[in-house]
Formats: structure tokens, C-alpha cells, sequence
């Protein structure tokens, strides 16, 4: 039914969220088609209780996979890869069967870099969660992102704090290892999770 749904809403595909914790909504993903990209870890607080399943509560936070399946054969697909995470997401686009173009920033057109960019923070204080979306990367948005971490980091509600970049610009291998720098590390990759295209979550 929800598959259908995305079809009639004409979505480029749908994601699931299962947790690691049980193998149980990871089996469905994958009976339905859907493909292993990434994982978000201690996405959950460890007090999360599932229904009918037995067990103790976990010691630590508990965390997601992602997967997801197109609904239709996607779009050519431009990926500035971080070169050094370019083994892993040559073998996920596989997994997907895509033929996305890989580049690297020196084959980037010649275009002014915009002098500002633009990037959004969440905050789930429910779940202890912070998020930090690029969506347009800029000359200051390395120094933005380091600050936008600060302030999630000195919010008393969060224990876990996930960087999303775009792959379709070519700043983003720039920017993940300036983001390296200060401690996110590579989690996964979201097709289609951009305005632009796909999306490089850390």
C-alpha cells in the first residue's frame, strides 16, 4: 500500500528505518526490494520499548539502517564522492544497479563559489538527536557547520549529532573532510536525498 502511494505521488522512492536491534523489520525492507545504504547510529533513545518483543532494555542508545527503493528508474545521477569513501559507494551504487557519474572538484566547472550558503539545524529533543543539513554549500559553510555542531553539542538534550551533504556539489569532499576534522565519520548515503540529488550523511 505504501509503495503504491509513492507511485501515485509520483516520489523518486521510499525509505525505511529499521533498527539493529532485531532483525525482523530489516527482513521486510529487503523482501520488498529495498537496498542497505547507510546506518544512522543511537538515532533512538535507549529507552525505547517495541511491542511483543521480549528482551531487556538495551544498554546504549539504539540504532537505524537505511534502505531504500526507487519507485521509478532514477535520473543520471553526479557524485562528487570524498575520495577516500569512494570504494564503499562504489559498491552501494551498485548494489542500487546505477551508473552515477563519479567526479572529483577539479572537474568542476569554473564557477564563482556563492560567498554564503545555506544549511538548516533540527533539533529532536525527544529522541537526543541534532541535524545539520547543507543545501547549498558556500565559502562559509565549513565555518558553519563547526558552529552549528557547537551549539547541538551544548544543548543538554543531545547525545548524537548527523551531518547531511550534498553529493551533486562539488565543495562536498571539501566540506566532509573539514567535517572529518572536527569527528563526524561516513554513515551512508540517502539517493535522492537532497534538493539536488543524492545525499552523503555522516
Amino acid at each position: 500500500a505504501l509503495e503504491e502511494e509513492a507511485r501515485r505521488m509520483r516520489l523518486d522512492g521510499v525509505i525505511g528505518y529499521p533498527v539493529t536491534t532485531h532483525v525482523f523489520s530489516q527482513r521486510m525492507e529487503e523482501k520488498f526490494g529495498a537496498v542497505l545504504c547507510g546506518v544512522a547510529l543511537g538515532q533512538m533513545p535507549e529507552t525505547t520499548v517495541f511491542k511483543k518483543i521480549a528482551g531487556e532494555p538495551p544498554p546504549q542508545r539504539i540504532s537505524t539502517m537505511f534502505y531504500f527503493k526507487y519507485m521509478a528508474p532514477p535520473p543520471p545521477t553526479t557524485v562528487y564522492a570524498p575520495e577516500r569513501h569512494r570504494s564503499i559507494m562504489d559498491r552501494l551504487y551498485a548494489e542500487f544497479g546505477l551508473a552515477a557519474e563519479f567526479r572529483t572538484s577539479s572537474e568542476a566547472e569554473a564557477e564563482a563559489v556563492s560567498a554564503r550558503g545555506h544549511l538548516t539545524v533540527k533539533l529532536d529533543r525527544d529522541w537526543g538527536f541534532g541535524e545539520i543539513h547543507v543545501e547549498k554549500a558556500g565559502e562559509d559553510t565549513a565555518t558553519e557547520i563547526c558552529q552549528a555542531k557547537r551549539d547541538l553539542v551544548e544543548t543538554e538534550s543531545v547525545e548524537v549529532i548527523y551531518l547531511f551533504l550534498p553529493l551533486a556539489q562539488s565543495d562536498t569532499p571539501a566540506l566532509c573532510a573539514a567535517a572529518e576534522a572536527e569527528g563526524f565519520f561516513w554513515s551512508g548515503v540517502i539517493p535522492r536525498g537532497a534538493s539536488d540529488g543524492d545525499m552523503l550523511c555522516l
